[in-house]
């Protein structure tokens, strides 16, 4: 079993882990995209750095490691 931990909000640092990943464990078969976070502070004491963090997390935990893997496979399927 491999484990890795990414910052899922950095596009170059899931570029490099799933490179990282496919060196040490060979292809990706399943992605689970397990990120995401939200904030415990009531709303109208939130500074707009933290919110806009709390965007960036939510949208490319999903976003940034599923497009790339998506990418990966239908390069794949073309050249099958």
């Amino acid at each position: 079993m491999y484990t890795y931990a990414c910052d899922v909000t950095k596009d170059d640092t899931v570029r490099e882990t799933v490179s990282r990943i496919e060196k040490e464990a060979g292809p990706i078969y399943v992605v689970v995209n397990n990120a995401g976070g939200v904030s415990t502070r009531p709303f109208h004491m939130e500074t707009m750095e933290r919110f806009w963090y709390q965007i960036e997390l939510n949208f490319k935990a999903v976003w940034s490691p599923s497009l790339r893997f998506w990418v990966d496979v239908c390069v794949l399927v073309r050249i099958v």
